[in-house]
């Protein structure tokens, strides 16, 4: 589930990344991602019970933070490119 969750996110973020944007469009994009890592942990349940069984969910928490971090990275490293190809011009 979570490999499809980030599937889709990477997608929508390669089709960003594809064109041109200004700085308050990449800052956007950042605070998206940002958002998303800092709320998950708190918007899904870490256990969850099922009639006599637990689920521990504590891992898949913690990959879909992990992944909204590293989809925030992607679009800082971008930023930073941009910035810098366009001080060198």
């Amino acid at each position: 589930m979570s490999d499809d969750i980030f599937f889709q996110a990477q997608e929508a973020l390669d089709a960003f990344l594809e064109q041109d944007h200004v700085l308050e469009e990449f800052a956007q994009e950042v605070q998206k991602y940002h958002d998303l890592e800092t709320e998950i942990p708190f918007i899904f349940q870490h256990t969850v019970t099922m009639g006599i069984f637990e689920m521990h969910r504590e891992d898949f928490v913690a990959i879909l933070a992990q992944s909204a971090k590293n989809l925030k990275e992607q679009v800082l490293t971008r930023m930073t490119q941009n910035y810098q190809k366009n001080c060198k011009a």
